[in-house]
Formats: structure tokens, C-alpha cells, sequence
């Protein structure tokens, strides 16, 4: 491109010194990259980071990643679509600074990439995450309002919640209330998240009622690749005897316009959980990480993979360091 421009262009020196940052010093971007996660990475955990680095393919080739981040920018209609679907669905009192980001990848991730939790299990470790937070940020919860929260909802507020949730609008959360914000691509996690909102007796295992942030125009294709959407799509079509209105009738257009609200979503919380096996996941957590969170200072990011947790971290098909340990966790488990 830079050919195409003209010599007398003021424009150029500057044009051509951009060209060579992205070129050049591949090798010290990627150790000052890696540095800068792993850093990231001790201080979520508060212990010294494994040797597994978690990335999307050729994250640490400058030119790849200034392109995968040009290429993800919205064109203007659906970046208006995108921020009309949030508009309609953050409460108008939400604040970022008292929520957690959980995206679930589930279906095809689980066949044969990654271990996967519950969604009961997703919201142990949630649970888990903001007592921790609370407890080194307690001007974000205090205790006489923490205890309040507990168990201080009646049977009218959770149906309130759950019909809210099940339709098309978004409940306001209460104030001080930590906010769940949920995606996912899986139907059957999204339905798992509807059965805990509205059963009380699930909620009772956790200290705090969190209220959910979800959006109601979300796709859920149960796969990661459009392309084997698309092909079961028209496999379906095929097979049907009538017309039936769900989510396989979603168009490519459909499924990543959600995909990408999903992700400017995930851009909201103060603190977020992802499951690293995933590319999307390490995408979220890299634009969090280099600032492009809508929180002030910063998000803290957890990857499944390194939850302190061991019982619940999830190990990557190709982590035999995670399985080991976790196997030898379990077992003085079973033993003790």
C-alpha cells in the first residue's frame, strides 16, 4: 500500500516508521507479549504462572495480531445493531466495577479439545472469584450490605428475575449486587442457566445472589464453526416436514453479529472467567489485557486452566502437565 502513495505525501515517514514497527522485532514483541500475560497471569492467581502459555494462532506475530484486530472491528451497521442490543439489555444502574464476565464454550469444544464444567460448577468458581475480590476490595461490597444480599430475596423477586430473564428485557440489578454477564454458544448451557434462575434450591449453595446479564437476541449454533452450522443447517432443512422457527434458522450474518456483541459484552466486566482451551477466550482476555476493557485499571482475567481451585480446572486435550497434577490432586483427595 505504502507504494501507492505519493512521495510529497506529508503522511509517509510516518506511514512507512508504523510499517516497520509492525515488520520488525518479531522476536523481542514476543517475549515482551508473553512477558506481559504471564505478569497478568501471577497476579490473577497470586502464585507464579506455569510454563503453558494460552494463545490464539500467531498472536505473537505482530503484523497477524495488529490485522486480527483490524479485522474484528465492526462495519457501522452492525456496530449500531451491536450497540442497540446492549443498550436494551445493561440495567441502567449497571456498573462494570461490581460484575463478572462468564462465557461458557461448550458443545463442540468439549468432544475433543477441552474438559467443561457445569454451568453449576461455572458458578462455584464465580462465587469463589468475588469472595476472593471482595475480600482484598471490601469498599466494593461492604459486609453490613453483603450480609443484606444473602438471602434477602423473596419469591416474587426471584420469579420477577426469572421471567425477566426468559424474555426479552434485562432485570435491573440491585445495588451492590454482583452481575453475572453470561454468553454463551451452547443451548444446552443456556438452558442450564435458565434452570438455576429459576430454582431457588440451586441458588441456596452460594452466599450471594448474583443477577444475570444475558442477551435474549443471542444465537446459540452449539459449534464454534459457522461453516459445520451452515452445513447442518441445510441438512435439517432437508429432513423437516414444515418450517419450524429456531436458532438453526439463524443466517452466517446472524451468528456473527452475535458472536460479536457476545465479545463487546465480555469487554465489560471488572473481573472475568474464560476457559483458555477456547481461541475466542484468549481473544477476550487479550483485548482485556491490553486495554480494551471498559473498566478503569483494568480487568483480571482467569483462565480455567490455572484456577486455584484444582478440582475444578479445566485441562486443555493437549495440557498433560494439567492433567498430572490434577489427576494427583484427585487422587490424595479420594485418599484422604
Amino acid at each position: 500500500l505504502l507504494k501507492s502513495v505519493p512521495k510529497n505525501d506529508p503522511r509517509l515517514p510516518l506511514m512507512k516508521k508504523g510499517a516497520d514497527s509492525i515488520l520488525n522485532d518479531d522476536e523481542l514483541y514476543n517475549t515482551n507479549h508473553k512477558t506481559k500475560k504471564k505478569n497478568e497471569r501471577r497476579t490473577t492467581n497470586q502464585k507464579k504462572s506455569t510454563t503453558t502459555t494460552y494463545n490464539y494462532r500467531d498472536e505473537y506475530v505482530r503484523i497477524h495480531r495488529a490485522l486480527m484486530f483490524y479485522a474484528m472491528r465492526p462495519n457501522p451497521l452492525n456496530a449500531q445493531k451491536m450497540d442497540t442490543i446492549l443498550s436494551e439489555i445493561l440495567p441502567s444502574n449497571f456498573t462494570s466495577a461490581t460484575s463478572i464476565g462468564l462465557p461458557i464454550r461448550g458443545s463442540d469444544k468439549c468432544v475433543s479439545e477441552s474438559e467443561c464444567l457445569t454451568f453449576h460448577q461455572h458458578m462455584q468458581v464465580a462465587s469463589q472469584m468475588w469472595s476472593d475480590y471482595v475480600s482484598t476490595n471490601p469498599h466494593q461490597q461492604p459486609q453490613k450490605q453483603r450480609q443484606l444480599l444473602l438471602r434477602n430475596v423473596t419469591i416474587q423477586a426471584l420469579d420477577t428475575h426469572t421471567a425477566t430473564m426468559m424474555g426479552s428485557t434485562a432485570i435491573t440489578a440491585t445495588t451492590g449486587t454482583p452481575s453475572i454477564i453470561f454468553t454463551t454458544e451452547s443451548r444446552y448451557i443456556r438452558q442450564s442457566q435458565q434452570d438455576f434462575v429459576s430454582n431457588a434450591s440451586q441458588q441456596q449453595d452460594f452466599p450471594y445472589q448474583f443477577q444475570f446479564i444475558t442477551n435474549p437476541k443471542d444465537v446459540t449454533p452449539d459449534s464454534g464453526f459457522v461453516k459445520h452450522i451452515l452445513l447442518r443447517k441445510q441438512q435439517q432443512q432437508k429432513a423437516r416436514p414444515k418450517k419450524i422457527k429456531d436458532d438453526d434458522d439463524a443466517s452466517a450474518d446472524d451468528i456473527m453479529l452475535s458472536a460479536m456483541t457476545s465479545l463487546k459484552l465480555q469487554l465489560m466486566p471488572r473481573l472475568s472467567i474464560g476457559n483458555c482451551c477456547s481461541n475466542f477466550h484468549v481473544l477476550i482476555q487479550d483485548y482485556l489485557m491490553e486495554g480494551g476493557g471498559a473498566v478503569r485499571g483494568g480487568n483480571t482475567f482467569m483462565c480455567l486452566q490455572e484456577n486455584p481451585n484444582v478440582a475444578l480446572r479445566i485441562c486443555c486435550k493437549w495440557s498433560k502437565e494439567c492433567h498430572r497434577e490434577k489427576a494427583d490432586y484427585m487422587e490424595t483427595i479420594a485418599n484422604s
